[in-house]
């Protein structure tokens, strides 16, 4: 069997399997049921671009796509975009550590972080669609250049 993406399987096999031995030793009811389930889902991907290479080859464009959308709508700051709330978060973390008494700081950062994290998504998946329908298009246009 031809690997197409040996960093996927790897993650996938200690992060993906490793977590999902974990769940399983620790398994405390429902809760945990749920979870094994999206980690199932998720290792089952993870291991579909890792084996198939059409899987390997969408995934190259999904994320192709995604960079795109996030220079596009970020600029400079496009890497940074996407680990924004996650930024927020740690945060008010910290704040939460050496300010103890600043609740209203602290709920106000977690509000943000988590107001971000939806504005990104939303924002982002509007552009993914505009640039999907952006190259279907062009694929047409070649399709129907090939034919003449």
């Amino acid at each position: 069997m031809k690997v197409y993406s040996w960093k996927t399987l790897i993650i996938t096999i200690l992060l993906g399997g490793g977590y999902f031995a974990y769940i399983v030793y620790r398994f405390d009811g429902f809760h945990d049921l749920v979870l094994l389930a999206c980690l199932a889902y998720l290792i089952i991907e993870g291991l579909s671009v890792s084996f198939i290479e059409s899987a390997y080859q969408k995934d190259i464009r999904r994320s192709a796509r995604m960079k795109r959308v996030y220079r596009k709508l970020f600029g400079k700051f496009a890497p940074l975009a996407p680990w924004a709330p996650l930024i927020l978060f740690l945060l008010s973390f910290c704040v939460a550590k050496l300010l103890p008494a600043r609740k209203g700081l602290i709920l106000l950062l977690l509000l943000s972080a988590l107001a971000l994290a939806i504005y990104i998504s939303i924002i982002s998946r509007k552009h993914l669609k505009i640039e999907e329908q952006q190259e279907q298009r062009e694929q047409e246009q070649e399709q129907q250049q090939e034919q003449r």
